[in-house]
């Protein structure tokens, strides 16, 4: 919680707790909670505050029109005819899915609060690209030492960058990065202080909870920011991005 905007985190919290944020902002908070303390704090105090709420309902079963309407939602009318769905659009299926049963979790939550912080998600699909090593075991969330939250204009969160320098990795997670063409990828730079210039991390995932672990031995300092830009499949060949920066984040180090 490195910045001074107290009212945010504590409202970011509530809605966490509520389940009222959208998809993308649910995601970076259930990430910043991993290494935060006082993030978890907030957290705790909005669900003993919301506890007598849902301490004070009475179980009620929902009328059938409840259910049909959930499954609308969640199905959009068609989980009862048959379709086939192509191999190259199943994922994207899924993820559209898991997104609408994500939402309605949330809505449940009013009533049992505290169950929220049983969620989880599925990081980590590995793929063999430049930089990137295979997940170790051994690595956990207490491991990482910064965190930089890279959005785009609006402020909407793309990708969540765990760092840890001095172990020589850092952790890029895919929340939500506009679609790009098969011959382009996205690269991750650090932004040195002091108008150093700018140093390549790599090539990052493109797709929706994707995460890849980049080997960043040679960092000798600590940056700034990070950014990423749109290059060349396979990244650029240069030391300096060859295609526009496109979005970036701040870096910031997490409290022990």
């Amino acid at each position: 919680m490195n910045t001074p905007d107290k009212e945010w985190w504590i409202e970011q919290a509530g809605e966490y707790v509520l389940g009222t944020l959208n998809y993308a902002d649910w995601i970076t908070f259930q990430k910043t909670i991993e290494h935060d303390k006082e993030a978890r704090r907030l957290v705790v105090e909005w669900e003993r505050t919301f506890q007598p709420l849902a301490d004070s309902l009475a179980p009620m079963e929902p009328g059938k029109h409840v259910w049909d309407a959930i499954d609308s939602r969640l199905f959009d009318d068609k989980s009862h005819s048959a379709s086939v769905t192509p191999l190259h659009g199943q994922k994207s299926s899924e993820q559209s899915l898991q997104r609408k049963i994500d939402r309605w979790r949330g809505f449940a939550g009013l009533a049992t609060a505290a169950s929220l912080l049983l969620a989880s998600l599925a990081w980590v699909n590995h793929l063999n690209v430049r930089d990137q090593i295979p997940a170790r075991p051994e690595i956990s969330v207490t491991q990482f030492d910064a965190i930089s939250i890279v959005r785009d204009a609006d402020s909407s969160p793309l990708w969540v960058v765990d760092a840890a320098f001095d172990k020589q990795f850092i952790r890029v997670t895919a929340i939500a990065p506009p679609a790009i063409d098969d011959d382009k990828s996205y690269e991750l730079w650090i932004v040195k202080p002091n108008d150093a210039g700018v140093q390549s991390m790599g090539l990052i995932p493109h797709e929706i909870d994707q995460s890849y672990l980049l080997n960043v031995s040679d960092v000798e300092e600590t940056p700034i920011a990070f950014a990423v830009s749109l290059e060349p499949k396979g990244g650029s060949a240069e030391d300096v991005p060859s295609g526009p920066v496109l979005y970036q984040g701040a870096y910031q180090i997490l409290k022990p």
